[in-house]
């Protein structure tokens, strides 16, 4: 399939339309049951629906390929369009981000994430509810909670006593272990340890 495109060299134009941010901006080539989509936005100027088409020229086995597509400006219900075309921008963003390293394309990310209500690897989510499910009032409680693994003690301020884990008790159990076993080998004061002679 990549050995053999459909098309190749694509370039596409748009008549009648101020179309600008055209994703991808470089065509790849076409290639069979594989789609090229493309997304862009227009610049309204006013005035009637502008009626645009788009033109689409690149190379087939048989020679040089043309095709003319209408393409109407949709009405205010195609809603989704728009957030189509931010999350393909983000995701292009972010590829950018990963191939020259650090966090250069932050700032556009982050405001395509909130223009669109989009998540994107610097922004989230937060569901806030307001209602009130108790049928007394809310006792504020301060609820101890534990610290995350790796983290000491002294991040809160204070030294806070700590239960051991069931490892460091086993190990305690182990050393215990082998200190009774010890102590009961060990000879008591004045004891012979060699063997007894035998009577000739």
């Amino acid at each position: 399939m990549i050995e053999a495109p459909v098309l190749t060299r694509l370039t596409a134009r748009f008549e009648g339309l101020d179309v600008y941010d055209v994703i991808p901006q470089q065509l790849p080539d076409v290639l069979g049951g594989r789609p090229v989509v493309i997304r862009g936005k227009w610049r309204d100027h006013g005035g009637e629906a502008p009626q645009g088409r788009l033109v689409l020229e690149g190379r087939s086995a048989s020679g040089d390929y043309q095709a003319v597509v209408e393409a109407p400006v949709s009405d205010e219900s195609a809603v989704a369009l728009k957030h189509l075309w931010a999350r393909e921008r983000i995701a292009q963003l972010s590829d950018e981000e990963a191939l020259v390293g650090g966090e250069s394309q932050r700032e556009p990310i982050t405001a395509l994430g909130l223009q669109y209500g989009l998540l994107t690897q610097y922004t989230s989510f937060i569901a806030v509810d307001e209602r009130v499910r108790a049928d007394q009032p809310a006792v504020a409680v301060n609820q101890p909670l534990p610290l995350p693994q790796g983290v000491s003690n002294l991040a809160v301020g204070a030294e806070v006593p700590s239960t051991p884990e069931p490892v460091a008790w086993l190990a305690i159990l182990v050393v215990l272990g082998f200190v009774a076993a010890a102590s009961l080998r060990r000879p008591a004061r004045g004891a012979l340890w060699w063997p007894p002679r035998r009577a000739a």
